[in-house]
């Protein structure tokens, strides 16, 4: 049986399921950050915690360490996913940052994943201010199937706006 026809052509993803109850499902994240020092951080997540048992919400186990140095920054990270493929498959990812200007930031990135058996490399620029953030990054697959993905990104940082309280403060 085929998916249904969307927006896209034929696909899960982008044009739903018949039975969509799977995607109804409630789920959570957790993830932890240490900083022994104010240069490195250190992480670990674990995501759709409750085991769903399908592709569309996988359980996947993640952890990272990045250092910044300035206006410099260096991470990487690696994921298991548990349940897309066939058996656990990992994905290592690494990249660096740079900030110009104390605003401008530019980036590039390397992924692996072992489930698609592809690499992709990435780059990126945002503008970042005490009340906003603007990116735009984009990723492209250089080995396996090939495939581009255009990310823009905008955040709102609601503390910057004296709604909240600063530390210390009662609300």
């Amino acid at each position: 049986r085929e998916p249904p026809l969307g927006p896209l052509g034929r696909s899960l993803a982008s044009s739903g399921l018949e039975d969509t109850a799977i995607l109804r499902e409630i789920t959570f994240d957790a993830g932890l950050t240490l900083k022994p020092t104010p240069e490195l951080a250190l992480s670990i997540v674990g995501n759709n915690l409750t085991a769903p048992s399908h592709g569309f919400h996988p359980v996947s186990v993640g952890g990272g360490a990045g250092v910044a140095f300035g206006d410099f920054s260096l991470e990487g990270d690696l994921v298991a996913d548990f349940v897309t493929w066939d058996e656990t498959a990992l994905r290592a990812m690494a990249g660096f940052e740079m900030l110009f200007a104390d605003h401008v930031s530019a980036r590039v990135g390397y992924r692996f994943d072992e489930g698609a058996e592809s690499h992709a490399l990435s780059g990126g620029v945002g503008y970042i201010d005490r009340t906003f953030d603007v990116d735009m990054a984009v990723r492209r697959t250089v080995a396996g199937d090939a495939a581009t993905a255009i990310v823009l990104g905008f955040t709102y940082h609601l503390d910057s706006t004296g709604l909240t309280p600063g530390p210390g403060e009662a609300f």
